[in-house]
């Protein structure tokens, strides 16, 4: 009788709404709708979807085809109110506060107990549900689940002194996670007041901070977190075609970013690029660090063939010129 109610206990609890959560800035709002559309178009089940925003305005600037979308049970918008911190290593970088929102969640979305956290700068591929739901069955005690970045086992010393010793910058003994896409237990999150925790580590870290709140997150839980699948965090830069099948959530991390010359004529860009039109009329989305550095990548392009890996090129050109075109009348009228 007591195996019985257990399963019966195990099918309530996966059959309860998912909630997803994506924290950014009015920087990022275009990544995160087509992260958002990527999610809603592989998904088998209706969701909630949490968003921490820095203004009060974003459901505006929604696209209908998310807001309007059958797998969306329900969204929810915060403001971030809590930008009286200094928040480490935000000079001079191409990363903004929004990063820090993460040690926020468990504030503001009280009546949540547990859920997955997604950067914007991502697209889902495959339905991740079943994995999720599996190892949120998993947890007991543990706040995170998370994919390892770092795992000590696979590190030599020469290794170690490249990842800037961040076992002694963090205070850490054990492996080191992405932040990216996350598990979060916010019932615990709240239960242990974690949020103060977590913010005064960051105090304490400060200029020792390289990797923002992921560095705050690693030097609390130390490795005790639980070990996901790298398949729901699949970095861009380990992507080639033997692996396309194992991939769910696909991760542009790093400076290479799809929307960008750096990144744009990588293959896995593509993936970006599908999504960007099932919302927008152009055929690429397209921005500019600094136009000769997109002007010197286009030529780099030519010289590796990496432009011949964009579905259409003769839109890219067109695309491009428009762009720069842009930029400079922008930059004229100020």
């Amino acid at each position: 009788m007591q195996h019985v109610c257990k399963i019966y206990l195990r099918i309530m609890n996966t059959s309860k709404t998912l909630n997803f959560c994506y924290c950014f800035d009015s920087n990022f709002n275009t990544q995160a709708f087509i992260s958002l559309i990527s999610l809603l178009d592989n998904v088998n089940e209706k969701i909630n979807i949490y968003i921490l925003h820095n203004t009060d305005y974003l459901k505006a600037l929604i696209p209908q085809k998310i807001l309007n979308h059958l797998n969306l049970n329900n969204l929810e918008i915060y403001k971030f109110n809590n930008s009286n911190y200094v928040f480490p290593n935000l000079n001079n970088v191409h990363i903004s506060e929004a990063t820090y929102y993460r040690i926020f969640i468990s504030e503001y979305l009280r009546n949540v107990e547990f859920c997955i956290y997604i950067d914007a700068d991502t697209v889902v591929l495959k339905d991740p549900v079943g994995e999720f739901r599996e190892k949120i069955e998993n947890f007991d005690q543990e706040f995170v689940g998370a994919r390892s970045e770092i795992i000590l086992d696979q590190l030599n010393n020469i290794d170690l002194n490249n990842k800037n010793n961040f076992l002694n910058r963090l205070s850490m003994n054990s492996d080191y996670f992405n932040a990216g896409v996350m598990i979060l237990n916010l019932k615990r999150f709240r239960e242990f007041n974690l949020q103060n925790k977590l913010l005064k580590r960051m105090g304490i870290l400060d200029s020792k901070i390289i990797q923002w709140d992921q560095d705050v997150l690693n030097s609390y839980f130390n490795g005790n977190y639980i070990r996901i699948d790298s398949g729901l965090n699949s970095f861009a830069s380990e992507f080639n075609k033997n692996n396309i099948e194992n991939i769910k959530i696909l991760h542009y991390l790093g400076s290479k970013k799809p929307w960008l010359t750096s990144g744009i004529f990588e293959n896995s860009s593509k993936y970006y690029h599908l999504n960007y039109r099932k919302l927008f009329v152009n055929y690429y989305h397209i921005e500019h660090k600094w136009i000769l550095g997109s002007l010197k990548e286009l030529l780099v392009s030519f010289y590796t063939m990496k432009f011949f890996n964009l579905d259409n090129r003769y839109f890219f050109i067109k695309e491009l010129i428009y762009s720069l075109i842009k930029i400079n009348k922008a930059n004229k009228s100020r």
